[in-house]
């Protein structure tokens, strides 16, 4: 049996993780929770991964604290949720994170600081041990903060109810369709590299390619809005997508002018966010993240743009909410 080419294998594996991803992303149309859950699981994978990478348990950082703060931080949310409106909870959201950020940050020096072990470990580097404690709770923000604040910006996107849906399929199809096209172009067309000092296979061509994956992919998301008609349920009753878009961007051909920019600039954003994943790797002086994704290596390789394009497509919803 001929082996599989790395392009064949990348191909399946992203049109099985497609599939399976949309199978759970069509429940958003009944309730927000599973779609909860399927984030919280991304952040905890990304966590593992850049904590691993990283090497932070050996500089007094515990994944425990970045896994309790995730936890609070989405359960907050949800408290936030049934008492303020929708408009206020975002930001309630945001600054609760960057509230519970500061705390798990001293909780981190704290911890680092009466580690006897770590303490010991210092002594014997020669080192510190109030300035590596220190260093500890920085390595916490750091790890905290990319990519894993990043992500839960994918928990306000699903909580608004107009257009909530429709922002996660925006920010998880425009990011893979980028990732594909960029690496399908780049591979079959080559030309100048965009950054070798970065990432030396990604060329120029690929980047062209990836704005337009990503504009295709921001029309697809707009096609299935239109044409099988997605609904939310907003206070007991149905609401039309659609007909909010138009309310909101204007009559059929700007709404399609509209999302042929949020594609291409969706595209830019993912991109950006693999170039900074390939530094961070790059860092570390490994390929991946991880190895148990065929073709792919580990989630935060599937991730990077991700946790970019949840930010920009936060605004993008917020502003069309």
């Amino acid at each position: 049996m001929k082996k599989l080419s790395n392009f064949q294998t990348r191909l399946i594996a992203s049109a099985v993780m497609a599939v399976i991803l949309f199978a759970i992303f069509l429940t958003r149309l009944w309730t927000v929770y599973v779609v909860d859950v399927v984030v919280l699981f991304f952040v905890f994978v990304a966590i593992f991964e850049t904590h691993h990478l990283r090497k932070l348990d050996t500089r007094g950082v515990k994944s425990l604290s970045l896994y309790l703060w995730v936890v609070c931080a989405y359960f907050f949310y949800i408290l936030g949720e049934e008492i303020l409106t929708e408009k206020f909870t975002v930001w309630l959201h945001i600054g609760l994170q960057l509230g519970l950020l500061a705390i798990f940050a001293l909780y981190s020096y704290f911890m680092a600081l009466v580690d006897k072990k770590f303490e010991k470990e210092c002594q014997v580097a020669k080192k510190s041990h109030k300035k590596e404690s220190l260093l500890a709770s920085l390595d916490f923000l750091n790890s905290a903060l990319y990519p894993s604040l990043l992500l839960l910006m994918l928990i306000p996107i699903n909580h608004i109810k107009t257009v909530g849906f429709m922002g996660i399929l925006l920010v998880f199809i425009v990011s893979c369709f980028t990732d594909m096209f960029a690496y399908a172009f780049g591979l079959t067309i080559r030309g100048p590299k965009l950054c070798p000092k970065l990432s030396p296979k990604k060329s120029w061509s690929g980047f062209g390619g990836g704005v337009i994956g990503g504009i295709i992919a921001s029309l697809l998301v707009l096609w299935m809005v239109l044409k099988f008609k997605l609904y939310n349920v907003v206070d007991d009753t149905t609401f039309s997508m659609a007909d909010h878009l138009y309310d909101k961007l204007g009559n059929h051909t700007a709404t399609t002018l509209w999302f042929v920019l949020f594609g291409a600039i969706g595209a830019v954003v993912a991109t950006a966010g693999d170039l900074f994943a390939s530094y961070i790797k790059r860092k570390a002086e490994v390929k991946d993240f991880g190895k148990y994704i065929p073709g792919h290596g580990g989630a935060m390789d599937r991730l990077d743009g991700i946790s970019f394009n949840a930010v920009y497509f936060l605004i993008i919803a917020f502003c069309l909410a």
